[in-house]
């Protein structure tokens, strides 16, 4: 009897201490539910601005509803995915949507290379790619740009890309308008480095150097010349 009773309370003791260890885990996850130490850390952040119509993109992944904010022709779209993401675990064509419009994101398990698609539908797309997840690490600007000469002109929608931490920056931009019908829906990306030094920023790349004016706001250089010479570009910062 004495050692049916001493049996009963071992039994009894390690079902506490079983429970209690269980509970000291939080919301410890059950056989086929993964553990999040923290369900609203960022495990990733990266962003880009976007030509197709004019607008930008902040991509966040999280351990449980991760989310991207798509600024797109003038309105704000949230999209939105069910797919769950494990702190150590590569992300791989998680789609992010609104049920219309879509991005696709690939990132390796460091959370440092990543690949995306943009889907909008009746929109040819192109965008840049950064990696945001340091605070201030890029700053991001929509714009226009305009030249004329003698009787030819162009004008773009033009969007810049900055990268603070590696110095580099990316312009993609849309032909708008020309004298010649033929440009008008090109499309081109130009990358190079920069550096800011008081209230100018200074480019430079395969088309040399051009250095405008700078502040937290904007960027904006203009340029007048002989024969009908006008050369503008103006840029408002977004991000």
């Amino acid at each position: 009897m004495k050692t049916d009773l001493l049996l009963k309370f071992f039994v009894y003791i390690s079902l506490i201490l079983t429970i209690s260890s269980c509970d000291s885990l939080g919301d410890g996850p059950g056989d086929d539910e993964p553990y999040y130490p923290d369900k609203t850390q960022t495990l990733g952040k990266f962003g880009g601005v976007v030509l197709g119509s004019s607008g930008f993109y902040i991509i966040t992944l999280k351990p449980l509803n991760s989310e991207a904010l798509f600024h797109f022709d003038g309105e704000d779209y949230t999209l939105t995915t069910t797919t769950e993401i494990k702190p150590e675990q590569a992300v791989e064509a998680m789609v992010l949507s609104d049920g219309t419009r879509s991005i696709t994101i690939s990132v390796d398990e460091m959370r440092t290379n990543a690949q995306i698609t943009i889907l909008v539908p009746g929109h040819d797309v192109i965008y840049t790619l950064d990696n945001m997840l340091a605070e201030n690490a890029v700053s991001l600007y929509l714009g226009s740009s305009t030249s004329s000469f003698e009787d030819s002109f162009i004008n773009y929608d033009y969007n810049l890309s900055l990268n603070h931490e590696v110095g580099d920056f990316t312009i993609i931009q849309k032909t708008t308008g020309s004298s010649n019908p033929s440009e008008i829906g090109m499309t081109e990306t130009i990358n190079g480095s920069f550096s800011i030094q008081g209230g100018k920023i200074n480019f430079s790349g395969d088309f040399g150097n051009l250095t405008l004016n700078y502040s937290a706001t904007e960027i904006e250089f203009t340029e007048v010349g002989d024969s009908n010479y006008f050369f503008q570009i103006d840029l408002n910062k977004v991000y």
